[in-house]
């Protein structure tokens, strides 16, 4: 990444943030809030002070011109000019962090290999992977074209707008400041926050421990060695990284308020902290609101159980009551998108039971529990996993660590194939996200034997640990430096020339034929760079990216109706000739490989004209009477 594309990354990342920490950070020195931690919260506050933004322009209808945008950080840039100066001339308010520079800047420099790692393991993509990734880039443009978070997804599609969008309005922001196409600002603005996951870690291990080192090693495990979240590139899964960094980091802000001294400085600062990232949470991903739910109720649990609070009175503790007034708060703040939802997709809600003596091949798909070890593996985190299992008990049980891991057994059992879910989520949401716990856990019990006292003990656990880690890193980047699955790679460069060739030589109304395949719940997607025909050229297709699926019902069954036709052309018929006169389609796309439709079944195919022809991308115009 170039230096004026990173500059400009940072200061669409940090500004916001930074103008907050300037004026609310705190106040006082606190381990927990080192320059690193700090980095982190930044980007989080961003992200989420951006989100809420989106709600204002979807609530109020605000719309941002390029003028605009400008003026809004001009303004959080004299925000911050003048906070700074205002902690100058009070600086003996503040006082430095008791962690050396030189483990600061270790930090530092880990986050700096990793991000420079996911960018290395992103090379060779054109665009990005997948499914989610055609309708994640459809939003941002839509969000470019409109300034703000829509009422409808028009006049791409025709549905009323109700996906959760906090990755994408920040993507859209990176877009507007690099004026990168939105597809390449996705591409680049998710391997970003892939490595902002693991910062995010590091800043949980810190709240959690107060020691660096800690929660540098789960920093590394998170980014270097779990096969997740690096995988997520080949699944276009940044809406849930989003959510999940923002979640950590949620995390991290209750951990401090419950564990704040009485003496500090700024106590609410905290607590609006908390407020922002709960608000942020809700408009970026529902999956990884349930778990900060979560996260809130075994922190009561752990002091009702081992602590001396009591259910009765639990409201008069101050910690408590500042975490009450945060969740609440940022509830309230996202309350207005939450209702608008539930009023719009509560078809999808629900909740799904499954007895322990019900097979989840038959609650969920067949091969179910086979898909859920694939998940959890490869062997390697097969490995992890079964390590943090054990951590768990060997370490689990201390005071500081007890509370995230009452979190952590709660998720495990929440995540199990049997039991009570809440619809949409599944178990394979959980099991994805299931290094979250197992890095922290092993963290805590790899260092856990450097503090023994006895000096023999200490030296060889030194060194056991020295080559553990150096054996985990070897493993995990040798495993993990080609972690895109190709089966997930649907464009190719010759396929992004060809849609770059629709979009000079095509009509605006054009719509497309595209080759199709089933996906899951009785939804199709496309194959091949046809399905990407929407999200760069603006021309449609008959198979809209997945977001049709968040349509009326009887639409996405329409939709569904017509894949399924689509499926079974294999030559040039007369019932292809009128699916595509039916539909009023005006162009054919068809891929280099993939596809029930091929090029050679269409040659001399009455009233279907080929006009683009190159590196095994072809392109046909209708002419049907």
């Amino acid at each position: 990444m170039s230096l004026p594309l990173s500059t400009l990354l940072a200061l669409c990342l940090l500004l916001p943030g930074l103008a907050w920490q300037v004026w609310f950070g705190a106040g006082r020195a606190n381990p927990s809030h080192d320059l690193p931690s700090r980095l982190a919260d930044m980007i989080g506050l961003s992200l989420a002070l951006v989100a809420l933004v989106g709600l204002g322009t979807f609530l109020f209808g605000w719309r941002f011109s390029g003028v605009g945008v400008m003026w809004l950080y001009g303004l959080m840039g004299s925000l911050v000019l003048l906070g700074a100066f205002r902690r100058w001339r009070n600086r003996g308010m503040t006082a430095q962090v008791g962690f050396s520079t030189y483990a600061q800047g270790l930090v530092l420099i880990a986050f700096a290999l990793l991000l420079a790692f996911r960018f290395y393991q992103a090379r060779a993509l054109v665009l990005p992977p997948w499914v989610d990734s055609v309708h994640h880039t459809l939003i941002v443009r839509l969000f470019l074209e409109t300034g703000g978070v829509p009422p409808t997804a028009e006049p791409y599609l025709p549905l009323a707008f109700y996906y959760h969008f906090g990755f994408h309005l920040n993507a859209a922001l990176f877009a507007f400041f690099t004026r990168l196409p939105p597809e390449q600002a996705v591409l680049i603005f998710g391997q970003f926050l892939n490595a902002f996951v693991s910062l995010a870690m590091y800043r949980l291990g810190m709240a959690l421990w107060q020691d660096w080192r800690r929660a540098i090693l789960a920093l590394i495990l998170t980014g270097f060695v779990f096969q997740m979240p690096a995988y997520y590139l080949t699944w276009g899964r940044y809406t849930l990284l989003t959510g999940l960094g923002l979640m950590i980091l949620a995390m991290a802000a209750a951990l401090d308020i419950l564990r704040a001294s009485p003496t500090s400085v700024r106590p609410h600062a905290a607590t609006a902290r908390l407020a922002v990232y709960t608000a942020g949470i809700l408009l970026t991903h529902y999956f990884a609101a349930g778990l900060l739910a979560l996260f809130f109720a075994t922190l009561l649990l752990e002091q009702l159980v081992f602590g001396d609070l009591r259910l009765w009175n639990f409201w008069k503790n101050p910690g408590f009551q500042k975490l009450f007034f945060a969740g609440f708060a940022g509830f309230l703040l996202a309350a207005p998108w939450v209702w608008h939802v539930w009023a719009s997709g509560n078809r999808y809600f629900g909740v799904n039971v499954v007895a322990p003596t019900e097979s989840p091949d038959e609650a969920y798909f067949a091969g179910y529990l086979g898909y859920l070890w694939q998940l959890l593996g490869p062997y390697r985190s097969h490995v992890l996993l079964g390590f943090g299992g054990l951590s768990l008990f060997l370490t689990g049980w201390r005071d500081r660590t007890r509370p995230f891991a009452l979190w952590a057994v709660a998720f495990v059992m929440l995540s199990l194939p049997w039991g009570i879910h809440l619809k949409p989520f599944r178990p394979d949401h959980g099991t994805i996200v299931a290094f979250l716990p197992a890095a922290m856990l092993i963290a805590d019990a790899f260092i856990t034997p450097l503090d023994v006292e006895t000096r023999w003990f200490r030296w060889l656990a030194r060194g056991a640990f020295a080559a553990a880690v150096v054996s985990l890193l070897l493993w995990g980047g040798r495993e993990t430096r080609e972690i895109t699955n190709p089966a997930t790679i649907l464009a190719t460069q010759a396929e992004v020339n060809a849609l770059d060739w629709i979009a000079e030589n095509t009509p605006a109304d054009a719509t497309f034929f595209i080759n199709v395949a089933f996906w899951q719940s009785g939804s199709y997607r496309g194959v091949d760079g046809g399905w990407w025909i929407m999200p760069l050229t603006g021309r449609q297709t008959f198979l809209p990216p997945a977001l049709y699926l968040f349509g009326a019902q009887e639409y996405a069954q329409d939709i569904n109706a017509l894949a399924a036709r689509a499926a079974q052309f294999t030559s040039c018929t007369d019932d292809l000739r009128a699916f595509l006169q039916a539909n009023g389609l005006t162009h054919m796309y068809l891929g280099p490989s993939q596809g029930a439709l091929r090029p050679e079944q269409l040659v001399d195919c009455a009233g279907i004209q080929r006009i683009y022809a190159q590196e095994g991308v072809t392109i046909y115009e209708v002419r049907l009477p």
